[in-house]
């Protein structure tokens, strides 16, 4: 799980993460999240998150961008940067 984080936040320049809500069923949950990122023209990125859990390991996560082009933008505007954060 680190890993995937990591290459997320790698791939724009986040500045923080902020939750925004959580739900937790028996074997899942769900968050939405709001990356917030430093160039100061660019909307924050909501998406939700759902992971399922089978003996205590994640078995599954579906993440949902309410607007996959946020993203995008985000990682464009770092690779024109030449940014490394």
């Amino acid at each position: 799980m680190r890993e995937v984080f990591a290459k997320t936040f790698a791939a724009v320049d986040s500045v923080g993460l902020a939750r925004d809500f959580f739900m937790a069923g028996d074997d899942c949950c769900a968050s939405k999240v709001v990356f917030q990122l430093a160039d100061p023209d660019l909307d924050p990125i909501e998406l939700l998150e759902f992971f399922r859990f089978k003996d205590g390991k994640v078995i599954e996560i579906r993440p949902y961008y309410f607007s996959p082009g946020q993203f995008q933008r985000a990682a464009a505007s770092k690779a024109r940067s030449g940014s490394d954060s």
